[in-house]
């Protein structure tokens, strides 16, 4: 998880507390492992929109799986990143956990947020008329 170049953490469920994040993670949102760590995921701060936040509830509440979802964070210092999220519930040493992962896409010069609508149309179309 630590050699991960990819922002990672790992939280309990319940009670939804941060149990361990990697440097990537803290770097992406701008944070301190001493304030992050044992610290609810509703109170990080950084979600731009209750919609996002909701996606993270539903998977934390084991209802599914978020797959690189583009998401709108905000940084400690108030910068705002565009992340691919995947996050997952799993089983961990007995115990329920949820893992974050986000890819930052802020600064990838082809990201359009329309584009990952595109591209499942492209697939869905393809799929369309390999079935025919």
């Amino acid at each position: 998880m630590h050699l991960n170049p990819v922002a990672m953490g790992l939280c309990g469920v319940p009670p939804r507390r941060l149990l361990e994040v990697n440097a990537r993670f803290l770097a992406l949102f701008d944070l301190d492992p001493e304030t992050v760590i044992g610290l609810p995921m509703g109170e990080l701060g950084i979600w731009d929109t209750a919609e996002d936040r909701e996606r993270l509830d539903q998977v934390l509440n084991g209802q599914n799986l978020v797959s690189g979802a583009d998401c709108k964070f905000h940084t400690r210092s108030g910068g705002l990143r565009v992340a691919q999220v995947f996050l997952h519930r799993m089983e961990l040493s007995h115990m329920s956990c949820a893992i974050l992962m986000a890819y930052d896409i802020t600064d990838r010069p082809d990201h359009d947020p329309q584009a990952p609508k595109a591209q499942k149309l492209a697939v869905e179309q393809r799929v369309d008329w390999l079935a025919r």
